[in-house]
């Protein structure tokens, strides 16, 4: 997933490359972009993995989104959100059916700044508060030995600082990539319980702190109204 991903980040980047030293032969790059108070940003990603013979978007659809809203040309406050969903059976012959469902969710609320330095380019860095909750469901085994379901809770607070860029396509239209650092504080739950077998239910906690970098892996549409 994620090599497919930096293939098409990478292809985009060349094509914009290529299509800005065209257009900066036709217009004087000093030109100004018509300023919008809100964007929305749609993640690409989601439909270009549809083209892809192996993908299923029935069990296993996600997709990012954000809303955006400048309080100066420059300056802007960005609410965003990622959510994964994943669900599906096993059935067996004279066997219990097996339920597998996954919940994956994280919420961003940040500031941005933008700053122009081509008609087509904009360069933009800033900041994101992160909430995250994920569940995670899983049941194997059969009648003869019971059936044991494991059920994972995750929820986590954090802090990123990004950066990226955005390309002008068209009129209000733009696509961009992004990526950023984040930290992490967390607190999980495992439970596994057994409905044949009670004694070897059992449960635990974990918390911590962590940091991630997240390489770019989506490409979004923005559109500015």
């Amino acid at each position: 997933m994620r090599m497919v991903s930096q293939k098409i980040t990478t292809a985009f980047i060349l094509i914009a490359c290529m299509h800005s030293f065209l257009y900066a032969q036709k217009k004087d790059t000093t030109s100004h972009r018509t300023f919008y108070k809100n964007e929305v940003s749609l993640d690409m990603f989601y439909f270009l993995n549809i083209l892809r013979g192996n993908f299923s978007p029935t069990t296993s659809p996600q997709m990012a989104v954000a809303i955006e809203h400048h309080l100066s040309e420059e300056n802007l406050i960005r609410l965003g959100s990622d959510v994964r969903i994943q669900n599906y059976n096993v059935y067996q012959a004279t066997q219990p059916t097996l339920q597998n469902n996954s919940t994956f969710y994280i919420l961003r609320l940040g500031a941005e700044k933008e700053k122009e330095f081509h008609p087509l380019w904009t360069f933009f860095y800033g900041f994101d508060l992160l909430y995250k909750y994920s569940l995670k469901q899983n049941e194997q085994g059969n009648s003869t030995l019971g059936i044991t379901r494991d059920i994972n809770k995750t929820e986590g607070q954090g802090f990123a600082l990004l950066f990226g860029m955005k390309f002008k396509i068209a009129n209000r239209v733009t696509l961009s990539v992004e990526t950023d650092f984040e930290l992490w504080k967390y607190m999980s739950n495992l439970s596994t319980t057994n409905d044949l077998s009670p004694q070897l239910n059992k449960s635990y906690n974990e918390k911590g702190i962590y940091t991630d970098y997240s390489i770019p892996q989506n490409i979004f549409m923005n559109i500015e109204f």
